[in-house]
């Protein structure tokens, strides 16, 4: 999968309602992604949030796996490619 992924259809918030499961992107002023939420039946699942390089690629991801309650670093070189992958670390829960 492209890291950040793609987004291929617009959807209202009525229509999500309807949807089993469904992603949320929020876009910076550049147009990229920066926030990418993941909803299953009402409830946040996953959310990922992209940092950029002065290259325009994503420089990092930080992955909040809420029903899991898990985070973890994802870093990428500047060619976009992998470059490391933290352990998952526990996350409190208000």
């Amino acid at each position: 999968m492209p890291v950040p992924p793609k987004l291929s259809r617009e959807i209202t918030k009525s229509a999500a309602q309807s949807e089993t499961a469904y992603l949320i992107g929020q876009y910076d002023k550049d147009g990229r992604l920066i926030d990418l939420k993941a909803m299953g039946g009402g409830a946040l699942i996953k959310e990922s949030v992209y940092s950029y390089g002065p290259n325009g690629k994503v420089k990092e991801e930080v992955v909040t796996m809420v029903t899991q309650k898990k985070k973890q670093v994802i870093k990428y070189n500047d060619d976009g490619s992998q470059a490391s992958v933290s352990p998952s670390v526990s996350i409190a829960t208000p």
